[in-house]
Formats: structure tokens, C-alpha cells, sequence
């Protein structure tokens, strides 16, 4: 099963209101609540602080607490950045490009919806297969 991005942004928005509810820096909090969010169709939540730092995430819960624009592999880092870019530029926004699916293992294209949330970008994508 494959979900549209039009869920992906919905979620984002739901995810993106669940924010305020946390302390911004309490990462058990957000990975418990990435945690909760399984790869449903490719679609995970993932939270970043606005260094690169990924807070959370429900897709690669072991990337937990490493910083991926830092040291970290392109062209990863420039994707990362572009992800903070937008939500740090627009307060909200898509952003396309090439990550791995941890349902498939594959690098597929990915078109993310993120939001900015204080010092947070908290975000969920969905994969884009042909044809979709």
C-alpha cells in the first residue's frame, strides 16, 4: 500500500500540533511519539532540531540522537539541510528528494512535508513510486 502525499501532509499537521504539547528538548518524548508512528505505507514522522540533529523518528528509531548534516554522508547532509531550509524559510513547506525506505531498503524519491515547531522541524513524507 502505497499513501499519497496529501497524507503525508496530513500527518505532518497532526504531528506538527502535537508539538507544543512536548518540551522541545525532551527527545524520550518525541521518539516515543515517532516510535508510535510505524512506516505505514512509507509514511513515518521524523523530527529534527535545527542543527541536524534527528530527535526522532519512526522509520530509522536507531539514527536516533545523531546529527545528519555534521559529519554525516552526502548526499544525506544536503538533503537534511534543504529540510531545515524550508521550514525554518517558509515556517512550512515540501521539499523532494532521494532517502531510503526502511520498508523496501531501496533509495527512492521522497517528497516531504515538514513544519517548523519552536527549535524543531518535525516532518513525514511519503515515497513516490512510478505512475503515483
Amino acid at each position: 500500500m502505497v499513501l499519497p502525499p496529501s497524507e503525508a501532509w496530513r500527518r505532518a499537521l497532526v504531528a506538527g500540533r502535537m508539538g507544543p504539547r512536548f518540551r522541545g528538548d525532551d527527545r524520550f518524548i518525541w521518539t516515543w511519539y515517532a516510535s508510535r508512528a510505524r512506516p505505514v505505507g512509507g509514511l513515518y514522522v521524523f523530527v529534527f532540531d535545527l542543527e541536524g540533529t534527528l530527535m526522532a523518528s519512526g522509520g530509522f528509531p536507531n539514527a536516533v540522537g545523531r546529527n545528519l548534516v555534521i559529519g554525516y554522508h552526502e548526499p544525506s547532509a544536503t538533503q537534511v539541510r534543504n529540510l531545515i531550509q524550508v521550514a525554518k524559510a517558509q515556517g512550512q513547506g515540501w521539499s523532494e528528494y532521494i532517502w531510503r525506505n526502511p520498508c523496501t531498503g531501496r533509495r527512492e524519491t521522497k517528497i516531504s512535508y515538514v513544519i517548523k515547531v519552536g527549535d524543531l522541524v518535525v516532518g513525514v513524507g511519503a515515497y513516490l513510486r512510478e505512475g503515483v
